[in-house]
């Protein structure tokens, strides 16, 4: 799965979402979903986000709720004329960026504590 795809959980912990920052694999609990033509990533996000209550309720299964492809069919969803969408990409990509830029960042500095401290606490 590449950059900006979009991830789905389908069981457990059903409608949780995530926008994949750097290349990875996922299992077969959860759906990848990315734009088709020129529906960028971050507007699929979005929609996303603003779907996932309906998609929660359509949910079903016998020892856990389940979204399955059929949840997905079941929902309507307006698509909005490409241009909109490409205007929305511009507004959001770079705070969206900044985002996963400040993740990163934060990751490091956690490693960097977790790596310190331990010598840090000999030291005293």
């Amino acid at each position: 799965m590449w950059k900006g795809t979009t991830i789905v959980t389908a069981r457990g912990t059903v409608g949780k979402l995530a926008l994949v920052g750097v290349p990875m694999a996922m299992n077969q609990t959860c759906y990848a979903i990315s734009g088709k033509k020129d529906y960028n990533d971050y507007f699929i996000y979005y929609l996303l986000r603003f779907k996932i209550a309906e998609l929660k309720m359509r949910t079903h299964g016998t020892t856990f709720d389940t979204i399955t492809r059929k949840t997905f069919d079941s929902i309507e969803i307006i698509i909005p004329p490409k241009e909109l969408t490409n205007s929305f990409n511009q507004l959001v990509s770079a705070m969206m960026e900044k985002i996963l830029q400040q993740r990163f960042e934060g990751y490091s500095l956690g490693a960097l504590r977790d790596i310190l401290t331990p010598i840090l606490i000999k030291w005293t």
